[in-house]
C-alpha cells in the first residue's frame, strides 16, 4: 500500500496533531499518522506539489499521492507531498510560495505562466485503450431526451452549467466553441451557471432537469459511467467530433494535457531531477495505474492555448472593457472642469470675434469718411 502523507511543511507538535487528525479522516488509520509523525521528525522541509482538485480534494489526494510517493523513491534525499487545491487557491499559493511545483489544467497553466512565471518541466500522458494520448478537450451536452435541442446554435435561449469562468476544460473550451457558433455564452443563453468543482455536479445537474446543458472535460462522463455513477445512454453530445486514436467524446478542438510545472524559484538543479524522475516512470507503473494516466512526456507546444486565450480576450489577453457611466462616474469632477475650460474658451472666442467685427466695422466707417473728406 502506498505510503499516504498530508501536506505538512514543518515539525511540530501542532502539525503532528493535524497529520493524525487528517489520517483518522481519510480512513488510513493511526498507524499511518505514527509514522507521518516520525518522518516529520527527520525532516525540515517538504516539496510541496500543488494539484488542481478538478473532481473535488479527497479524490485528489487518492489519485497523486502515489506520484509523490515515486517520486520520493526516485529521490531519496526529499520528501514530496500533494497539496490539492481549487483554481483560486492555486493561484493564492504561488503568489505565497506555499509550494514547489503544481500540476493544473492546460489553460490555468498558460495564465499562471504569463502572470507568476511557472514553466513546465513535463506533459501528463493518458491512456486512450490500448495507447496513450496528450491531448484533451470538452464534451457540450444534453439530456438524450431533450428533442429541441439538437446542435450547439439551440442552446440559444437555454441555460448552461460549467465549472467556472476561469477553467479551461470545464468551459473556457466550451465558450470558444459557443462563440464559433455564433453564440455568446454571457448574452445569449438565458442562465449560465458556474457550480464549482468537482465537474461531476454539471453531469448531474443535466440529468436532473437543473440545466438545459452541461459541459465538462473530456473523459469525465466515461469515468463516471466506469464507476456506475451515470448511464451514458442517458446524454447527448452536442456538437461531436471525431479525432483518430482519441476515444472519448468531445464537442470541441483537442488541446494539449496538463503540464507538470515549476515556480519561478523552484532550483533549478531540483526540477530537472524531477522532471527525469517523472520522464523516466514506466506506463504502468504503480503510481500512473492510480491515477489512470501513462507517465509523462516532454513539454509540448501549448501556443493552441494562447491562440483561444487571445481570440476570447482572457488570461494574458485580458482587456478590461470600461462602460461610459464607468468612466463618468470616476472622472467625472475632471470632466466638469474641462466643461467649464471648454466653456470660456469658446466665450472669450466669441468675445473676441464680436470685437474683431465691431472694430472692422469702425474701421470701415473711418476708411469711408476719409475717402469721403479726401473726395470733397
Amino acid at each position: 500500500m502506498f505510503n499516504v502523507k498530508p501536506v505538512i511543511k514543518a515539525p511540530s507538535a501542532t502539525a503532528a496533531g493535524l497529520a493524525f487528525a487528517f489520517a483518522v479522516y481519510l480512513g488510513f488509520g493511526t498507524a499511518w499518522a505514527d509514522q507521518s509523525i516520525k518522518d516529520l521528525a527527520k525532516n525540515d522541509r517538504a516539496i510541496i506539489i500543488g494539484v488542481l482538485a478538478f473532481r473535488g480534494m479527497d479524490k485528489t489526494l487518492r489519485d497523486w499521492i502515489p506520484t509523490a510517493d515515486y517520486l520520493q523513491l526516485a529521490l531519496p534525499g526529499y520528501q514530496f507531498r500533494i497539496d490539492p487545491l481549487p483554481l483560486a487557491e492555486l493561484r493564492e499559493a504561488i503568489v505565497a510560495r506555499r509550494i514547489d511545483f503544481l500540476l493544473t489544467n492546460s489553460g490555468s497553466y498558460v495564465d499562471l505562466e504569463a502572470r507568476h512565471g511557472v514553466s513546465r518541466i513535463a506533459t501528463l500522458k493518458r491512456w486512450a485503450k490500448m495507447t496513450t494520448r496528450t491531448m484533451f478537450g470538452a464534451a457540450i451536452f444534453v439530456r438524450a431526451d431533450r428533442t429541441d435541442i439538437r446542435d450547439i446554435g439551440d442552446l440559444d435561449g437555454k441555460t448552461l452549467v460549467a465549472v467556472a469562468r476561469g477553467a479551461f476544460g470545464g468551459f473556457q473550451m466550451a465558450w470558444k466553441t459557443l462563440v464559433d457558433h455564433g453564440l455568446d455564452p454571457f448574452a445569449d443563453l438565458s442562465d449560465l451557471r458556474f457550480l464549482g468543482f468537482p465537474q461531476d455536479k454539471m453531469v448531474y445537474a443535466v440529468r436532473d432537469g437543473a440545466a438545459d446543458s452541461g459541459t465538462v472535460r473530456s473523459g469525465v462522463l466515461e469515468t463516471m459511467a466506469r464507476e456506475g455513477k451515470i448511464d451514458l445512454s442517458d446524454y447527448r453530445i452536442l456538437n461531436p467530433q471525431t479525432v483518430a486514436g482519441f476515444p472519448y467524446a468531445h464537442s470541441t478542438t483537442l488541446y494539449p494535457e496538463w503540464p507538470f510545472a515549476k515556480l519561478r524559484d523552484t532550483p533549478s538543479n531540483l526540477a530537472e531531477k524531477v522532471a527525469i524522475a517523472l520522464l523516466g516512470m514506466p506506463a504502468d507503473s504503480a503510481a500512473a495505474q492510480v491515477a489512470d494516466y501513462a507517465g509523462w512526456t516532454v513539454p509540448l507546444d501549448y501556443q493552441s492555448i494562447h491562440d483561444l486565450f487571445r481570440e476570447l480576450r482572457i488570461g494574458p489577453y485580458t482587456r478590461e472593457r470600461i462602460t461610459l457611466y464607468e468612466i463618468v462616474e470616476t472622472y467625472w469632477e475632471w470632466m466638469v472642469f474641462a466643461a467649464i475650460i471648454l466653456v470660456l474658451v469658446g466665450l472669450h472666442g466669441v468675445r473676441t470675434e464680436h470685437l474683431v467685427m465691431r472694430r472692422t466695422r469702425e474701421l470701415s466707417a473711418a476708411n469711408a469718411n476719409l475717402e469721403q473728406q479726401i473726395a470733397e
